[in-house]
């Protein structure tokens, strides 16, 4: 499983995605400002890994993010061979739509995810009884599972 964590400090991608993942993942975000001008957070599809790699089988590889006191805007992909787990704490702010059926997110009763355009998920899992803390803005948010 690769990792990636990030406290504080800026990163920005130039082009394309800001995260590009094929296999397991795990990524951890806090307070770090993030640019993404293409506004493609992330991207989970196959195909990605150079000749010769193992490729993943539907279902099989699981990517997992997690926001501490973090803003983060844009959008997250994802093709039926990944699992997205999207966890939100401590004050985080998701802004921005997702595409990933087989997904989870996470939200902590002080996070928030306004969304940015429809959004299609497996499960939201809301400490936020009130659900409150899920801004639809208009767009549809569809839970699949």
């Amino acid at each position: 499983q690769g990792e990636f964590t990030m406290v504080g400090g800026s990163l920005t991608a130039a082009e394309g995605p800001l995260f590009q993942v094929e296999l397991d993942a795990r990524i951890v975000l806090k307070h770090a400002a993030i640019a993404v001008p293409s506004g493609q957070l992330l991207k989970l599809y196959r195909g990605f890994s150079p000749p010769g790699m193992e490729q993943p089988e539907p279902g099989q590889s699981l990517i997992q993010i997690e926001l501490d006191q973090q803003q983060l805007s844009g959008t997250m992909e994802s093709d039926p061979a990944h699992t997205l787990e999207l966890h939100l704490n401590h004050g985080s702010l998701f802004t921005g739509s997702i595409a990933a059926p087989d997904s989870t997110v996470i939200l902590s009763r002080s996070s928030r995810w306004i969304l940015s355009g429809d959004s299609t998920i497996g499960a939201l899992i809301n400490e936020d009884p009130t659900g409150e803390n899920v801004i639809l803005n208009g767009f549809a948010l569809k839970c699949s599972h």
